[in-house]
């Protein structure tokens, strides 16, 4: 599970960094650190669409070891 999740992370890094790249964005911040910004300047729509596109599957190892 934590495999999975470490690349679920990377793979949205990766993203955002494309997005920012494309916007020519030299900065990017989490919602939770920003008190006011405006509308055109948040990301979220559309680095999910491109998650969506990049990413069809995760897998993940349940077995015990």
């Amino acid at each position: 599970f934590s495999r999975g999740l470490s690349k679920l992370r990377d793979e949205i890094r990766a993203t955002i960094a494309d997005v920012a790249k494309e916007r020519q964005y030299a900065m990017v911040l989490s919602k939770d650190a920003v008190i006011i910004a405006a509308h055109q300047m948040d990301l979220t729509q559309e680095v999910i669409k491109s998650l969506d596109s990049r990413i069809k599957k995760i897998d993940l190892d349940w077995s015990v070891k």
